[in-house]
């Protein structure tokens, strides 16, 4: 690859496209490739059976052929990118830093690009073409792919709508006393009983 350290003949060559990856602006794009892929069951499938039901789509990835340069301050540039709003004066090492930054802390990030916008994406491999002669610019790319957020739904509960759990009924006292007492009486009154039969049969009256 041949080294073009103009910042100009950068732009002249592949173009000025405007990307956006979170609040980091791309000077150059020379590739985009989006990725739409599925997951199969392993399982066979019936037939007749709906084919759509056996396959899941997996988040969606792109991957960005990109160049970082210095900032162009020439007229052309400063006003195509106040128009863009992605006018800045950081170098290509301060992008390239704040490009790292992304990905090191999983950061979650929009991506726009001249064919699409990808919400909530993040980096999940970055390659860079850094060599001793490249100077003013680089060469690098990156590999996104999109985070899936689900949220939870909490429902409140009437407390008077929830069927409480009965106590348990303690003995009553009296009762107790009344049950306690019949139980007395009837003992008494069969040992008396008990008694008389044995006087009886001793007189012979049994």
């Amino acid at each position: 690859m041949a080294i073009i350290r103009n910042v100009q003949e950068l732009r002249d060559f592949f173009g000025i496209n405007p990307v956006l990856i979170g609040d980091l602006p791309i000077d150059v794009l020379r590739s985009e490739t989006p990725v739409y892929d599925y997951n199969l069951t392993e399982h066979p499938v019936e037939s007749g059976f709906d084919v759509t039901d056996a396959r899941v789509a997996r988040p969606i990835g792109v991957t960005l052929e990109c160049i970082l340069t210095d900032t162009d301050l020439s007229a052309s540039a400063v006003g195509f990118a106040a128009l863009n709003n992605t006018l800045g004066f950081d170098s290509w090492k301060d992008k390239r830093d704040r490009l790292k930054e992304i990905m090191e802390s999983s950061e979650v990030v929009d991506v726009v690009t001249p064919l699409d916008k990808y919400e909530s994406m993040t980096i999940t491999s970055l390659r860079m073409d850094q060599t001793p002669n490249t100077a003013m610019a680089l060469f690098f790319r990156v590999d996104l792919r999109e985070i899936r957020f689900v949220s939870s739904l909490i429902t409140g509960v009437d407390e008077a709508a929830v069927p409480k759990k009965k106590k348990a009924k303690k003995p009553d006292n009296d009762s107790d006393k009344k049950t306690k007492q019949e139980v007395d009486k009837g003992t008494k009154q069969t040992k008396t009983k008990s008694l008389l039969l044995q006087g009886a049969e001793f007189f012979g009256l049994g």
